[in-house]
């Protein structure tokens, strides 16, 4: 995840806790998820149910935050519909990333042991190769080498799980 995400310059360590807060809260949030998949949602209408509540109210939630933020700043910025449109069009794969998520587990193709490094690793590709071939970031060695390596892992992973 490192070699594919990192850039040029020195690390600062009064921003380390940014990736801490990351790792901790994505792996929170994995574990809430699993639990939530065993103990409640035995059909697909409850998956779906559970993924729409939770989206609605990540969408209320930043929608007060938003306009408490516009009310309340000095140096207010403007709502702007580009914001409101690229902020919809990056929940749409998200809400299907947690949905397919859920189905997953409930599929038992792999043990949650497994799949949640493989989604994990795969959204860190995925993003990674957006940003190259969409937004012109640079590949760079550093960035390659740690795609290859991820792709490793994704299948000692998988295959460990067999």
């Amino acid at each position: 995840v490192y070699m594919a995400t990192s850039r040029q310059g020195k690390i600062e360590l009064k921003n380390i806790w940014l990736p801490v807060l990351v790792f901790i809260c994505s792996g929170l949030s994995d574990t809430y998820i699993k639990y939530i998949q065993h103990y409640q949602l035995d059909t697909q209408a409850t998956q779906s149910a559970f993924t729409i509540t939770m989206f609605t109210v990540a969408a209320i939630a930043g929608s007060v935050m938003v306009a408490g933020k516009m009310l309340h700043d000095k140096d207010r910025e403007k709502l702007r519909l580009k914001n409101i449109i690229s902020g919809v069009l990056l929940g749409i794969p998200n809400y299907f990333s947690i949905y397919y998520l859920i189905r997953l587990f409930d599929a038992d193709l792999l043990p949650s042991s497994s799949i949640i490094p493989v989604n994990n690793i795969g959204i860190v590709i995925t993003t990674t190769l957006v940003a190259i071939l969409f937004f012109k970031e640079a590949a760079g060695v550093k960035r390659i080498s740690g795609i290859i390596l991820a792709i490793i892992s994704i299948i000692l992973i998988a295959l460990a799980g067999y």
